[in-house]
C-alpha cells in the first residue's frame, strides 16, 4: 500500500523520521537533478539536495498543503540555490586547527562534453532531460514536481532530443547513470535534518523546528521540558531563548495565560523578537473574546517593529474587519498597500470591503492599481468582474471574467468555477441564459491548458443538467469520460456515534463485499442499492433522513464500482467528493483527504488496474447536515471519472454494474 505524500507530510510533522525518510527517498533524485541543472556540478548537486531536504523538514510547520510536498519541496531547492549564489559562505579555519582539505573532484572530459551540450538546451528542456534520464521519472512524475502537464513535459523532452546527437544522448545516459546519489544518502540526509533541528532547539530557535518541538513535548511531557528551561532561567536571568522555549512549552500544554506571561517576558528583553511575538497572537487569536486585546498587541508591535509596517497593518486589517470596524480596517489596509503596493491580495481584501459598503469606484480604482502591476493576475480581474456584477455593469463584468479565465495557471485554484459563475449570472440578468453554452464551449476551445479547460467542461454539463436538458447534457459527460451513478452501488448510512473517527467507523473496509449486506450500529438493516439521481445522472447524489433510521450524529457512506480492464494498465481516478474521503482498489488503500470539496477533477489518483475485474471502494464521511422538515438532510456527493495521465478518457473500461438489470 502506497502512503500519499500527504500523510507521510503529517507523520513526519508527528515525529516519525521513518516518513521523512520515505519523502527523501521518493524525491532525492528529483532534488539532485535539479540541483544539477541548477550548478552543472554533480558534487554541488548533491549538497544542494541535502540542503533543500533540511530546509523542508525544518519548515514543515509551515506547509499548508501537505500533499503538495513535491513542488513546495522544488521551491525550496530554488531558494536554497539563490540563497547560495547571493552569499557564498567561505570556508573559515581556526588557525591552530589542522585539517586535511578533500580535493574537490574535478569534472571529467565526457562530463564537461555533456555539460556544454546540455548548456545550449533551453532551461525547460534541459530540467526535463535532466529528470528523465537522472532515474528515469515519467513524465507524469516530473510535470508533477514542475506543475506542468505530462504532455508539456513530453514536448520538451521530444525536442531535447531533437537538438542533441545520438552520440551525445548515450553519453548523457551514461554519465547520470554513473554519478546517481549513493544509497546512503537517505539515512545520512535524515541525520543530518535531525541533527540541525537539535541544535536549533537548543539555541532556542524553536521556529525553525517547531514540529520537532511539539513532537518532544508530546513524547515527554511538558514537565521536562519546562524543567529544562527553568533550569536555564536560574543560571541566565532573563535569557530570551529560555523565555521563549518556556512559553511555547505551556502553549503545548494548552497553558495560554502561564505561556503569554512568558513571552511578554520575552518580547519585553527583546522588542523584535519576531517568534515570542507570533506565539502570542496564535494564543490570543484562538481566543474569539480576545480580539480587542490581539488588535492592542498588534498595534504595540507596530510601534516596535516598524520596519515589519506592512504584515502588521495587514493583520490589523483583518482583524478590524472581524471586529466590525470598518473605518479602522480600512484605514491600516490602506496603510499596509501604501508600504508596499505589490501585496495583490489586501488590494483585494480592500476592495471587497469597499463593495460591501457599495462603493463601487472607489474598489475599482483599488484593483486598477493591483491591475497595473501585475496585468496577468487572474484574481484581479476576478475582483473586478464581481465588482461590476454588483453594480449592475453586465457587459464590464461578463468581458473581465471571461479575460481572467484566458489567462489560467498551471495548477487549479478554484478560479474556474468563480468566473463561470459570475458569467452565468450575468448572462441571467442580462435574459441571455440560453447563449451561456456556446459562451463555455467557445472558452473550453481556447484556454492552453486541458485541465481548465475540462474544468469548464464540467460546468457546462452541470450546467445543461440543471435546467433538465438530458440530452444535451449526456453529450457533454461523454466528452469527459464521466462515470454514470448508475454503475456505483451504495450503502449507507453507518452511524458512527461512537465518535471513534471516520478513519475507524465501522465496518472494516476488508470485509466490504459487493455481495454481503450489514447492520447498521441503530439495528437498522443494510444492503446495496441502485443509487438515486436526476436528470443525466452523472453526480452520485444522497439524501439521507437521520429521524428515520435513527442517526443521530456523523455517519458513513459507502459507494462500490466495478471496473473491467481489458490489459493492465495505469490510470487516474479524478474525482471530487462533499466528505471525508477514503478510496480502496482491489483491497489496498490508494487515497485519504479530510478536506470537504464537492467539485469535479479536485483530486487526481493513480489507479493500477490490473486485467479483467477490478473493484474500487470509495468512503465518505457525512459530517454536514441541516434540518428539514421531515429530519436531518445529509449531502453526500461524487462526481467522477477515470482518464489515462494526459487526462484522455480511457473509451474501452467497462461498468458492468451499469448494465440494466
Amino acid at each position: 500500500m502506497k502512503v500519499t505524500d500527504g500523510q507521510l507530510v503529517e507523520q513526519a510533522r508527528a515525529g516519525d523520521k521513518e516518513a521523512f525518510g520515505e519523502l527523501v527517498d521518493r524525491y532525492r533524485d528529483m532534488v539532485y537533478g535539479l540541483g544539477y541543472h541548477l550548478t552543472g556540478n554533480f558534487e554541488d548537486a548533491r549538497d544542494l539536495a541535502q540542503e533543500a531536504f533540511v530546509q523542508g523538514y525544518l519548515k514543515l510547520s509551515q506547509l499548508h498543503e501537505p500533499g503538495k510536498f513535491s513542488s513546495w519541496l522544488r521551491q525550496i531547492a530554488l531558494n536554497v540555490h539563490r540563497m547560495r549564489r547571493r552569499a557564498p559562505a567561505p570556508m573559515t579555519v581556526p588557525i591552530d586547527e589542522e585539517i586535511e582539505m578533500t580535493p574537490r573532484h574535478e569534472p571529467s572530459e565526457i562530463e564537461t562534453v555533456v555539460h556544454e551540450a546540455l548548456g545550449k538546451l533551453r532551461k525547460p528542456e534541459r530540467l526535463a532531460l535532466t529528470l528523465h534520464y537522472i532515474n528515469g521519472y515519467t513524465q507524469s512524475e516530473i510535470g508533477s514536481f514542475l506543475g506542468v502537464r505530462p504532455t508539456t513535459v513530453k514536448t520538451r523532452l521530444a525536442r531535447a532530443r531533437q537538438h542533441l546527437k545520438k552520440e551525445i544522448m548515450a553519453m548523457v545516459e551514461d554519465t547520470f547513470e554513473s554519478k546517481k546519489l549513493p544509497e546512503g544518502f537517505t539515512k545520512e540526509t535524515v541525520e543530518a535534518a535531525m541533527s540541525r533541528a537539535s541544535v536549533h532547539l537548543k539555541e532556542g530557535r524553536i521556529g525553525e523546528a517547531r514540529h520537532e518541538y511539539d513532537d518532544i513535548v508530546r513524547r515527554a511531557g511538558v514537565g521536562p521540558v519546562v524543567n529544562e528551561y527553568q533550569a536555564v532561567l536560574k543560571r541566565i536571568e532573563e535569557h530570551v531563548p529560555a523565555l521563549v522555549g518556556l512559553g511555547l512549552a505551556y502553549q503545548a500544554a494548552g497553558k495560554d495565560e502561564e505561556a503569554v506571561i512568558q513571552l511578554r517576558r520575552a518580547v519585553e528583553k527583546d522588542p523584535k523578537n519576531a517568534l515570542a511575538w507570533g506565539a502570542i497572537c496564535q494564543i490570543l487569536g484562538g481566543h474569539g473574546d480576545k480580539m480587542n486585546e490581539l488588535a492592542g498587541v498588534y498595534e504595540e508591535r507596530l510601534r516596535v517593529q516598524p520596519e515589519a509596517a506592512p504584515h502588521l497593518h495587514a493583520a490589523l486589517g483583518d482583524i478590524y474587519m472581524a471586529l466590525g470596524k470598518q473605518e479602522e480596517a480600512e484605514r491600516h489596509l490602506r496603510l499596509a498597500l501604501e508600504a508596499d503596493p505589490t501585496q495583490l491580495m489586501l488590494s483585494h481584501v480592500l476592495g471587497s470591503l469597499l463593495l460591501n459598503q457599495g462603493l463601487y469606484d472607489e474598489a475599482l480604482a483599488v484593483l486598477s492599481k493591483a491591475a497595473a502591476i501585475d496585468p496577468q493576475d487572474k484574481w484581479t480581474r476576478l475582483e473586478m468582474a464581481n465588482v461590476h456584477t454588483e453594480a449592475g455593469r453586465f457587459g464590464e463584468a461578463i468581458e473581465l471574467a471571461r479575460r481572467a479565465l484566458l489567462i489560467g495557471g498551471e495548477r487549479y485554484d478554484r478560479m474556474t468555477e468563480r468566473c463561470l459563475r459570475i458569467l452565468e449570472l450575468c448572462h441571467h440578468e442580462t435574459g441571455r441564459l440560453d447563449s451561456f453554452p456556446a459562451l463555455c464551449r467557445s472558452l473550453r476551445d481556447e484556454m492552453s491548458s486541458r485541465h481548465f479547460a475540462d474544468r469548464v467542461q464540467w460546468y457546462l454539463a452541470l450546467f445543461l443538467e440543471s435546467r433538465l436538458q438530458r440530452p444535451e447534457a449526456m453529450a457533454e459527460f461523454t466528452r469527459l469520460g464521466a462515470i454514470p451513478a448508475r454503475c456505483w452501488r451504495v450503502v449507507v448510512p453507518f452511524d458512527n456515534t461512537n465518535g471513534c473517527g471516520m478513519g475507524m467507523a465501522y465496518p472494516p473496509e476488508h470485509g466490504i463485499t459487493l455481495e454481503a449486506s450489514y447492520v447498521g450500529q441503530s439495528g437498522r438493516h443494510l444492503r446495496w442499492r441502485r443509487p438515486v439521481w436526476e436528470g443525466a445522472g452523472f453526480e452520485l447524489n444522497f439524501a439521507i433522513m437521520s429521524h428515520r433510521w435513527g442517526v443521530t450524529a456523523d455517519a458513513v457512506g459507502y459507494g462500490f464500482l466495478r471496473i473491467v480492464s481489458t490489459k493492465p494498465r495505469e490510470a487516474l481516478f479524478r474525482f471530487g467528493a462533499s466528505g471525508w474521503t477514503q478510496v480502496w482498489l482491489n483491497g489496498e488503500s490508494i487515497f485519504l483527504d479530510r478536506t470537504f470539496v464537492g467539485v469535479p477533477d479536485n483530486e487526481k489518483t493513480p489507479l493500477k488496474l490490473k486485467r479483467g475485474k477490478n473493484d474500487l471502494l470509495v468512503k465518505i464521511g457525512i459530517r454536514e447536515r441541516f434540518p428539514t422538515l421531515r429530519g436531518y438532510l445529509y449531502p453526500w456527493s461524487l462526481f467522477s471519472r477515470i482518464t489515462d495521465k494526459a487526462g484522455e478518457p480511457i473509451r474501452d473500461l467497462k461498468f458492468p454494474l451499469g448494465v440494466p438489470e
